[in-house]
């Protein structure tokens, strides 16, 4: 069951979909639990399916439509009518974005599916709370399937395409795949996969300086799963697609991330002195070898006074193609 819940998220690289039953094996059961970097929303989901009084925090707005719409969302549902009447307004009366947001449109979607990205997005915005939320969900969820057919008829791919394809891991098996899909299939299935995902419990989100959050959160319970160091690309793309997302206006974004090999030492002692300054009895502390030494990684679990503990059969694929040589590590201290 929980499985097909996470399938109500969209991609997100770097998720631990598959690392949260390894993750959960340290977490104390039924406490105050605080995702302090929320990212894709898998462990803030699994933490309020296990019972868990959740906080989910993250300062991006991709992680803003997952939060609001899944995580403290607790009963409000799309149904498959709204959407499609959503829809309908939408293919009668085209909503129009800034010249620049038009222009990768054109670049990045065939017209029909441009005309119901911006429908959803639209009746997103003129809903509020959890419905809102819910929409522009789908119209995330639906923009990363079908992205990949703005340059179909050339049988090949602009740049800009060919970086978010690698970043979003779209492959060129699934864009053929996604293609021959009936729309109104993938459309009535997201429904059916978000709508699965609601359930009772006890979560909000926030949209706080991380060590803003640890500080006024009173979890007994923290987990930190700092951005990669290479991760850059990805925020500046994630930061586009929000550009899409928010309103009829180019948003400049965050693409800079302190969590790097040249800078993380420092970020990573504030963080445990944040931590240690906290009501927490327990951190957990994730990160993935690629991005980092071992000898840094090492420091970092050092600062936390962490026992580490090797996830060595998991590894991360992108591009179509997985990584070598590296895997995701766990660090876990208690007091």
């Amino acid at each position: 069951m929980t499985l097909k819940m996470f399938r109500a998220l969209p991609g997100y690289f770097g998720g631990k979909q598959k690392l949260v039953g390894t993750i959960f094996k340290y977490a104390p059961t039924k406490t105050r639990f605080l995702d302090a970097f929320m990212g894709g929303g898998s462990v803030s989901l699994y933490a309020k399916l296990r019972g868990h009084d959740v906080i989910a925090n993250d300062h991006s707005f991709f992680s803003e439509i997952v939060g609001r719409a899944i995580i403290e969302n607790n009963g409000v549902k799309l149904s498959a009518s709204e959407v499609w009447r959503a829809i309908g307004i939408g293919v009668k009366e085209e909503p129009a974005f800034n010249s620049e947001i038009e222009s990768k449109f054109d670049e990045l979607f065939l017209p029909t599916d441009q005309v119901v990205l911006k429908s959803l997005i639209r009746a997103g915005h003129e809903n509020t709370g959890p419905k809102k939320w819910l929409l522009l969900l789908l119209a995330l969820k639906y923009s990363l399937a079908m992205q990949s057919f703005g340059d179909w008829r050339k049988n090949a791919v602009t740049e800009f395409q060919s970086r978010l394809f690698t970043t979003l891991s779209v492959t060129k098996t699934n864009r053929i795949r996604v293609f021959k899909q009936n729309r109104e299939k993938i459309l009535n299935d997201d429904i059916d996969f978000i709508n699965n995902a609601i359930v009772p419990g006890d979560a909000v989100f926030w949209k706080k300086d991380v060590f803003e959050a640890i500080k006024k959160s009173d979890a007994k319970t923290i987990y930190l799963d700092p951005p990669y160091g290479g991760a850059s690309q990805t925020y500046e793309q994630i930061n586009f697609w929000k550009n899409y997302f928010l309103s009829n206006e180019v948003h400049p974004g965050e693409t800079t991330n302190e969590f790097n090999e040249e800078k993380g030492l420092n970020s990573m002692k504030r963080l445990a002195e944040a931590c240690e300054a906290s009501e927490a009895k327990t951190v957990i502390l994730s990160y993935w070898t690629k991005c980092v030494s071992a000898e840094t990684l090492a420091e970092w679990f050092k600062e936390f006074n962490l026992k580490k503990v090797p996830l060595k059969a998991y590894h991360y694929s992108y591009g179509g193609s997985t990584a070598d040589g590296n895997h995701e590590y766990l660090g876990v201290g208690s007091r």
